[in-house]
């Protein structure tokens, strides 16, 4: 089942994305597929079209990649070596993923907010003075037992449990949920009167990750400053 998931990771990518890049200024290793559960370890089901942004500024693009959610890596597929590589971290400051359907990803490289030293890249929903970022992160769960297409019993599936921070150089980092109460908890009680002004005004309703990032750009190029204060995450 392993060996059949890895060929499916590869064959998708390899007539999908002219090479006009060069690929010997990618290091890497051969990307090892992951063992099958329910669920799904990468932030995308499909490659997607993209560019990443070396340490050195370059940007390298007409990319195939895809986002492990699973262990924070990128993986890109490599025409020449006919091979799925995951990128070396420490090469890259960032990446861009365009989907099929138009939409588009970026990411950036940052320290982790509970460990400086641990680098992890999140996704930027909306830079500004206060950014608003999302780490992508998957983990494997327990759950009830069930069977593969292949008849072998699992009790572990692939989780998202996205986590979503205001950002600022500053003030650092803020967990926050993309919901209407997580919003007006960053508000003091004056303040919350003017938020909840301002987006009746705008004819903003938060319902979602996308109306929750709308919001907050909106907000903070009308000057609304969050105080900071973390959620359980």
């Amino acid at each position: 089942m392993v060996a059949i998931f890895g060929i499916v990771l590869q064959s998708g990518a390899q007539n999908s994305i002219p090479a006009k890049w060069n690929s010997e200024k990618i290091r890497g290793e051969r990307f090892k597929p992951y063992v099958y559960y329910d669920g799904e370890a990468f932030y995308t089901t499909e490659w997607c079209s993209g560019s990443i942004t070396l340490s050195s500024g370059e940007v390298l693009d007409s990319l195939s990649m895809k986002y492990s959610s699973f262990e924070d890596d990128l993986i890109y597929f490599n025409n020449v070596l006919n091979a799925s590589i995951k990128i070396d971290k420490e090469q890259l400051n960032g990446f861009t993923m365009i989907e099929k359907n138009g939409t588009k990803h970026l990411f950036r490289k940052q320290p982790s907010p509970r460990n400086p030293e641990k680098i992890l890249f999140f996704e930027e929903l909306y830079k500004g003075e206060t950014d608003l970022l999302c780490y992508r992160r998957v983990e494997l769960t327990t759950t009830s037992p069930y069977f593969t297409a292949g008849g072998i019993q699992k009790n572990q599936k692939y989780t998202p449990t996205y986590i979503y921070y205001f950002y600022n150089p500053q003030k650092g980092f803020c967990t926050v949920r993309p919901k209407r109460a997580s919003l007006f908890a960053q508000f003091g009680k004056e303040e919350k009167k003017q938020v909840r002004k301002h987006l009746r005004k705008e004819h903003i309703v938060i319902i979602d990750e996308t109306s929750f990032s709308y919001a907050w750009a909106s907000l903070d190029k009308a000057g609304f400053v969050p105080l900071f204060r973390s959620e359980e995450e």
